[in-house]
């Protein structure tokens, strides 16, 4: 299947579909993945956008709804960023907003979950969490 005259290779991403019940503290390990097309959304956003995930599930409304993609970029995440995050004590996956301190805040998106503190000081606790990315825009569809 080739692409249009007006479409190029960049304007597509992976975008991450997560098959269990998607909620925040989700394990990550159950997904496939599917190429969308971000053009609009590239010409805003350039090269900052490196994958996506869709949202399969309500249980991170009222910020994303089932259908939304959110457009993620994995270079380094700034203080207010909306992150996902991968507990490797746990295997669990989690959308948290990140706020810089000693310790660090990941707070829930929308007021439901456990706030995490992780302290900058300990390297045990720092390598608990993987950094996956921050996310960019939502894309709804």
């Amino acid at each position: 299947e080739g692409l249009a005259p007006d479409e190029k290779e960049s304007d597509y991403i992976t975008v991450l579909v997560p098959t269990g019940n998607m909620a925040d503290g989700m394990v990550y390990d159950s997904c496939y993945t599917e190429k969308v097309n971000i053009a609009p959304y590239r010409k805003r956003y350039s090269d900052l956008i490196d994958i996506g995930i869709r949202i399969t599930s309500n249980h991170l409304h009222p910020v994303y709804h089932r259908g939304d993609i959110i457009l993620i970029s994995q270079q380094i995440i700034r203080d207010g960023d909306i992150g996902i995050f991968l507990d490797k004590s746990t295997g669990l996956a989690y959308v948290r907003k990140f706020y810089q301190g000693n310790p660090c805040r990941l707070e829930p998106i929308n007021g439901y979950g456990k706030t995490f503190y992780v302290d900058g000081n300990d390297s045990s606790d720092m390598d608990r969490w993987i950094k996956f990315g921050y996310v960019v825009t939502k894309m709804r569809t």
